[in-house]
């Protein structure tokens, strides 16, 4: 799996998806300090703050009231691309605790699902406003 932002990571209905993002102009996030995740899923990523509240507005036109466990983030090294327990310390080792403090606009999101164990794109949709 390639590096991508996870900005919904449960089951959303597309047509809504497309709809909200529509209605919404394109959203102000920033991407922070880099984590891991140990277990079960190791994995290397970047934290993705929402300075603005635009991720909360989309995500709660879509799901409803928000998850407080909920994390969005950019994702480096996931549990289906890596090999070995050691790759992600490895990784780790070489990024170490960084922190990008980077502004940045999300136009478009790419929309995919797992099936059958493969990660295939199911939908485009491009934010309005």
């Amino acid at each position: 799996m390639e590096s991508h932002l996870t900005v919904i990571d449960e089951p959303a209905d597309l047509e809504r998806l497309g709809a909200v993002a529509a209605s919404l102009p394109p959203l102000r996030l920033r991407v922070s300090r880099s984590a891991r995740w140990i277990a079960p899923d190791p994995g290397v990523f970047f934290i993705v703050d929402d300075p603005y509240g635009d991720l909360r507005r989309f995500r709660e036109a879509v799901l409803g009231a928000e998850r407080a466990t909920y994390r969005a983030h950019v994702t480096l090294l996931h549990r289906d691309s890596i090999d070995s327990r050691e790759q992600v310390d490895e990784a780790w080792a070489a990024l170490g605790d960084l922190d990008l403090a980077q502004d940045f606009v999300v136009t478009e999101l790419a929309v995919h699902d797992l099936a059958n164990g493969e990660w295939r794109e199911v939908g485009r949709l491009r934010f309005g406003g």
